[in-house]
């Protein structure tokens, strides 16, 4: 298996595993390489690091089941695996320029930096 194939099957461990307590060491057990070089390796091939990749897909998934039910900001919060509701609010309004709360009322909301699965831009880019 290539280097960019592991990529690949690390971001499927993720999209499947996004709601369980995953790090770097877990994923890069994963496919068999080393936390070190796996950030690496994962930065080189998909042009974001670990942490950010896996931090705003988490906050996109967030945003997509409030919008479903606004309601639910504290159960969202540990779903996702967020610390706390502050941490939470406090990296949602890093991310998308608004709070938890308020998203939405504002309209539209196409101008969030929503960060979706990137398993087939990779895919793609590498030609498989």
């Amino acid at each position: 298996m290539t280097n960019v194939e592991k990529i690949i099957e690390s971001l499927i461990f993720i999209e499947w595993n996004m709601k369980e307590d995953i790090d770097a060491s877990r994923i890069s057990a994963e496919v068999g390489y080393s936390p070190h070089y796996f950030r690496k390796l994962f930065r080189r091939v998909t042009g974001l690091s670990l942490e950010t990749y896996l931090c705003r897909r988490r906050l996109t998934e967030a945003f997509k089941a409030l919008k479903q039910n606004p309601d639910n900001a504290i159960k969202i919060t540990y779903e996702y695996k967020f610390k706390c509701l502050k941490e939470f609010t406090k990296t949602f309004f890093r991310q998308f320029k608004t709070y938890p709360a308020e998203f939405h009322l504002k309209q539209p909301v196409n101008h969030l930096k929503l960060q979706e699965a990137i398993v087939y831009d990779v895919i793609h880019k590498a030609g498989l």
